[in-house]
C-alpha cells in the first residue's frame, strides 16, 4: 500500500495543474463572498440581529458537512467519484448569480425578503459544496502523490491568495464609492464578482483525469453505515485524538462571523473599511503558507496544529485588548486589521495541519466514511456562531470573545494544563469584558 502511495501516478502532472489552478481561482471568487468580513457586513445592513449574522456559521458549517455521512456511503462503492463533484459544480455555478440578481432587485425595498432568499441559495451553494468536498479530497489523495500534497495545497493558497488580497481593495471601492449607498446594487455587483470567478475555478477540476481507486463491492445498508461511525472513534485512536481536536478548536467559530460587525459598532469603521479587513486575512493566509508548509514538512502535522492554535487565541485577545487602547479611532481602525491577519494565518496553519494528518492516518478504502464522521458530527460546532449572536443580543461581543479564546486554548492538540498562564489569559480576557465600553451605534455608510 505504501509502496503503491509514493508512486507517481499516471497523469498527475495534468491533475496537479488543474487542482492547483482551481484553488487560484477558488480563493479569488469566494474572497468577494468572504464569511468573516463580507457576508457578516450584509446581513447585518439588512437587519440588525446579531442571532441572523450567526446563522450564516451554521449555513456556511452545518449545511456544509450534514449531509457528507450520507454522501460517503454511496461513494464508498464507486471507484471514480469525480462525477459527485461534477455535479455538485453544476449546482454551486448557477446559486451566486440568482443570489446577486434577486440582491440587485430586492435589497433596498424588502431587506427581509433578500435575507430569506440569500439564505434559501447560500444555502442550496453549501449543501452542494458539502457533497463537492468530500469528492474532492478522494480524488486528490489518490491522484496526487503523498510528497506533492503539501505543495499542492500551499501553491492553490498563494496564488489564490494574491488575487483575493486585490479583491479585498475592489470589495473596498464598491463599499466606499461616493453619494448614497445602495445596498442592493453594491452587494449584486460583489456577488456577480464572486460568480464569474468560482465558475471557471470549479470548470477546472472537472476537467482533473482521475485514476480508479478502491471501492467496497456493495453497498452497506445505512443504518449499518451510520452505526460504523461510531466504532471507527473507538477502534482508530489517531483519528479519536484528531477527531477530538478538531471539534474543540472549531468553538472558536463561535466569534468569527462578528469581528467584522464589532468593527463597525465599537470601533466605529466605515463600511469600506471591510475590504481592508478581507485583504489583511488574504495576506496572514498567503504569508504564513509557506512557512507552514516548510514546517510541516519538517516539524510534522501536529506541531502545525499546535502553532495554529496559539494563533486562533490572539485573534479575540486582540479584537478585545483594542476595544480598551487608549488608540485614536483612526489608527484603531486599521490597527483591527491584526484581527484578521491573524485569523487568516490561523486558518492557513489548520488546514495544512488537518488536511496532511487527515490523508496520512487515514486508511484509503474508509477515507470517504472518516471524512464523513469527522464533518458531519462537527455539524454541532457550526451551531455556536447563532449561539454567539445570542449572547452578544442579550450580553456583549466581550463575553463571546472571551469564549472564543477558551475555545482556541482546548483545541490545542496537547490541551492545556490546569493553572497555566494560558488559563490565567482566559481569566483576563473575562476581566477586560468589564472594562469594554458597550456597543454603540453604528457608523454611517
Amino acid at each position: 500500500m505504501n509502496a503503491d502511495r509514493t508512486r507517481p501516478p499516471r497523469g498527475w502532472r495534468s491533475a496537479f495543474g488543474l487542482g492547483v489552478a482551481n484553488g487560484i481561482l477558488f480563493n479569488f471568487g469566494t474572497a468577494f463572498t468572504d464569511t468573516a468580513a463580507v457576508l457578516p457586513a450584509f446581513v447585518s445592513r439588512l437587519t440588525g440581529s446579531s442571532v441572523a449574522v450567526g446563522a450564516l456559521g451554521l449555513i456556511a458549517g452545518g449545511l456544509n458537512q450534514l449531509p457528507q455521512l450520507l454522501v460517503a456511503n454511496f461513494m464508498e462503492t464507486r471507484r471514480r467519484k469525480l462525477v459527485f463533484y461534477q455535479v455538485s459544480s453544476l449546482v454551486r455555478v448557477a446559486c451566486w448569480p440568482a443570489i446577486a440578481v434577486l440582491t440587485y432587485f430586492w435589497a433596498d425595498r424588502n431587506p427581509a425578503l433578500t435575507l430569506a432568499v440569500f439564505f434559501a441559495g447560500y444555502g442550496v451553494y453549501m449543501l452542494a459544496s458539502g457533497v463537492g468536498s468530500i469528492a474532492f479530497m478522494d480524488v486528490v489523495s489518490r491522484t496526487l502523490p503523498a510528497n506533492r500534497l503539501a505543495r499542492f495545497f500551499a501553491l492553490r493558497e498563494i496564488g489564490g491568495g494574491a488575487l483575493a488580497f486585490v479583491a479585498g481593495f475592489v470589495v473596498r471601492g464598491i463599499l466606499g464609492r461616493g453619494g448614497p449607498t445602495h445596498l442592493g446594487h453594491d452587494y449584486a455587483l460583489i456577488f456577480a464578482f464572486s460568480a464569474a470567478i468560482i465558475a471557471p475555478a470549479l470548470l477546472a477540476f472537472c476537467l482533473v483525469p482521475e485514476r480508479e481507486g478502491q471501492a467496497r463491492p456493495r453497498r452497506t445498508p445505512m443504518l449499518a453505515f451510520l452505526l460504523r461511525a461510531p466504532a471507527v472513534l473507538r477502534r482508530d485512536a489517531n483519528f479519536r485524538r484528531f477527531f477530538t481536536m478538531q471539534m474543540l478548536s472549531g468553538a472558536v467559530g463561535i466569534a468569527m462571523p462578528f469581528y467584522a460587525v464589532y468593527a463597525r459598532r465599537v470601533i466605529l469603521i466605515p463600511e469600506a473599511m471591510i475590504g481592508i479587513y478581507v485583504s489583511a486575512g488574504i495576506l496572514g493566509r498567503i504569508g504564513t503558507n509557506l512557512a507552514w508548509a516548510a514546517l510541516n514538512d519538517r516539524r510534522g502535522s501536529l506541531t502545525v496544529l499546535r502553532r495554529a492554535a496559539a494563533l486562533n487565541f490572539l485573534v479575540p485577545a486582540v479584537a478585545l485588548l483594542l476595544a480598551v487602547a487608549p488608540l485614536p479611532r483612526l489608527a484603531a481602525m486599521w490597527a483591527f486589521s491584526a484581527v484578521f491577519c491573524f485569523a487568516g494565518a490561523a486558518a492557513a496553519g489548520g488546514f495544512i495541519g488537518a488536511t496532511n494528518y487527515f490523508v496520512e492516518t487515514s486508511p484509503e478504502l474508509e477515507r470517504p466514511l472518516y471524512l464523513g464522521v469527522l464533518n458531519t458530527f462537527g455539524v454541532a460546532a457550526t451551531a455556536l456562531p447563532m449561539v454567539g449572536g445570542i449572547i452578544i443580543d442579550h450580553s456583549s461581543f466581550q463575553v463571546v470573545f472571551a469564549i472564543a479564546m477558551a475555545a482556541a486554548l482546548r483545541g490545542h492538540p496537547e490541551g492545556v494544563p490546569s493553572g497555566s498562564p494560558e488559563r490565567a489569559a482566559v481569566a483576563a480576557a473575562v476581566f477586560v469584558r468589564s472594562l469594554a465600553a458597550p456597543p454603540r451605534k453604528e457608523a454611517a455608510s
